[in-house]
């Protein structure tokens, strides 16, 4: 689904064009019921459609979100991540229709966490 536009509308978010890494925490801690129910990753919304909506949403959205976040997390448990040594700055976007993405030719380091401290 072409969410760019979505995404972008003032109407819909505070300040649209303004990269906000706390924007759905904040709307969420906000205790409006109906703004927490679009602000959370599994959400099928007019506001939030990158599962579909309506009849047409994934069916698979609660397991696939789940999963997502428990690879992530295992991930920064077990490990730290870091750019290659040297690099300090962050690669530029790779832009593709409307999605933005990290550049794909990045290199990244991981290392055991040593727990046994």
């Amino acid at each position: 689904m072409p969410t760019y536009c979505i995404a972008r509308d003032e109407a819909n978010y505070t300040d649209a064009l303004t990269f906000d890494p706390w924007r759905f925490y904040n709307i969420r801690k906000s205790g409006d019921a109906a703004s927490d129910g679009r602000a959370q990753l599994q959400s099928s919304t007019t506001i939030n459609m990158a599962w579909g909506f309506g009849r047409g949403a994934c069916p698979g959205r609660a397991l696939a979100s789940s999963q997502m976040k428990l690879i992530v997390a295992w991930t920064l448990m077990h490990y730290d991540v870091d750019f290659p040594e040297g690099q300090t700055e962050r690669p530029e976007n790779t832009y593709v229709d409307e999605r933005i993405m990290p550049d794909r030719s990045q290199k990244l380091r991981f290392r055991e966490r040593n727990w046994h401290l």
